[in-house]
């Protein structure tokens, strides 16, 4: 049996807000990440949460994406994979092809909730919330022209000796009505609550 995760009466007070405030059309999840790392470990608690999730790096071969840039129901991709990295920079150096990817998703009316990771240090993009702030806000837009409410769950990892200042990336991902988590594995958590 699985153990659930013990939310915070704030973080239980996001769900029931966010789910409050979708619509009926709105089912998926769709997991742009940049770690490898957090694309497969989000794919196991996603899979001990008795939820099926597809991807181009996937957990079990099964779930693997026909096409990588086309999502099929819960997705969650690896945009540091070698097919969108090759004589290209890795995500968490420029964000360019996640901000593609994020405005691809956004016009799906079935998307529910938008899963991204942050990571911070001295070989990563020196403002990747900032790279993604435009798509993350005109995705929720299109949630809301639509009338609905796109949730965006992020994680962030880093501290505070990382020359991006960790403060501040929280600041613009909170302004943007971002719920934020320090760990991958409460942010896909916390996603799995928001589906059941």
């Amino acid at each position: 049996m699985v153990n659930e995760p013990e939310f915070s009466q704030e973080e239980r007070e996001w769900m029931a807000h966010e789910k409050s405030s979708s619509s009926s059309e709105q089912r998926f999840v769709r997991g742009v990440l940049a770690g490898g790392t957090f694309c497969y470990q989000s794919q196991q608690i996603f899979r001990d949460a008795g939820i099926t999730v597809y991807s181009n790096t996937p957990f079990e071969l099964k779930h693997k994406l026909e096409n990588s840039d086309c999502n099929f129901q819960h997705t969650i991709v690896d945009m540091g994979a070698d097919e969108y990295t090759v004589r290209k920079p890795h995500p968490m150096i420029a964000g360019t092809l996640r901000k593609q990817r994020i405005l691809d998703e956004a016009r799906d009316p079935q998307l529910a909730i938008l899963f991204l990771d942050f990571i911070l240090g001295y070989n990563a993009s020196m403002d990747p919330v900032g790279e993604l702030l435009d798509a993350i806000l005109e995705a929720k837009r299109a949630a809301k022209r639509r009338g609905g409410n796109l949730t965006v769950v992020a994680s962030i990892c880093g501290t505070d000796g990382d020359p991006q200042d960790l403060n501040v990336q929280i600041k613009l991902l909170k302004e943007a009505g971002v719920i934020i988590f320090k760990s991958n594995a409460r942010a896909a958590s916390f996603c799995t609550a928001m589906l059941k």
